[in-house]
């Protein structure tokens, strides 16, 4: 299939994984299709992307298994509500799922960046470096509000970089008749 079409599918559902309760899925999906798209034009650039990846669902197993401990803290508290003890863990148990969700969001993201800037050496594409940017501050930011909607923005830049990639076709080597 065309690296076009699987690089455009892949950034949308990057975008979509945004979406609950089927995020995750669209993710791994996204990923797969997207890794596809990029592994023939540079290896290191997949290479980065797989990391972030990796990382990025890192983040994800952290959230289940914290917030499983958080929802234990919860109910804990509600059985005795007087307890600082299980108030102290709800409180750490929240700041803990967001804390390791946003630093691994970062982590990730770099090597997103990484990938995509990659992408932008080997095609001369300049919105591929946008799209690495963007979604590097866009995690940064993620803390407030406007992360989420700037990464989207950095993969709107990606899935616009594979809507305008061509890709180059080596010219046939000349015979040698023609060579003389």
């Amino acid at each position: 299939m065309d690296k076009r079409i699987l690089g455009i599918v892949g950034s949308l559902l990057y975008i979509l994984s945004f979406i609950p309760h089927i995020g995750l899925y669209l993710l791994i999906i996204g990923f797969i299709v997207l890794f596809f798209a990029i592994k023939d034009i540079s290896q290191n650039a997949a290479k980065s992307l797989f990391i972030g990846f990796l990382i990025n669902i890192l983040g994800y197993g952290i959230y289940i298994i914290w917030g499983i401990g958080t929802l234990g803290a919860i109910l804990a508290y509600i059985n005795e509500p007087d307890s600082t003890l299980a108030l102290g863990s709800v409180i750490m148990g929240i700041l803990g799922v967001l804390g390791g969700m946003y630093v691994l969001g970062i982590i990730s993201s770099i090597f997103y960046k990484n990938a995509l800037i990659e992408l932008k050496a080997k095609t001369g594409i300049k919105y591929f470096e946008w799209a690495g940017y963007l979604i590097l501050f866009g995690y940064l930011s993620m803390i407030f509000v406007i992360g989420v909607f700037i990464v989207i923005a950095g993969w709107v830049f990606a899935m616009y970089g594979f809507m305008i990639y061509q890709e180059r076709k080596a010219l046939p080597k000349p015979s040698p008749k023609e060579s003389r």
